[in-house]
């Protein structure tokens, strides 16, 4: 009998504000997306996925390109991971 491993998803991958371009695109990134599948696995497991520090990386530097600020970036990061469950607001 094969084993069930249920999916582990956040309460919503694409309506985090932080997605938005600063032009007011209503177009999100796919590294938005791919990030708050790395915390709800976080969320899920207790666990870290290993390549969850090298996404991180990677959307704090397109959100820089796109001329967020640092405060802006850890704000994003903060409500990404409020968004999915992982921190409390």
């Amino acid at each position: 009998m094969a084993t069930t491993i249920p999916r582990l998803r956040p309460t919503s991958i694409t309506s985090p504000g932080c997605c938005k371009p600063p032009t007011g695109s209503a177009r999100r990134s796919r590294c938005c997306a791919a990030l708050a599948t790395f915390f709800a696995f976080q969320r899920g497991t207790g666990h870290a996925h290993p390549e969850r520090d090298p996404v991180i990386s990677n959307y704090t530097d397109l959100l820089a390109a796109m001329g967020r600020s640092e405060p802006e970036i850890d704000g994003a990061l903060a409500g990404l991971r409020r968004e999915v469950g992982l921190d409390q607001a």
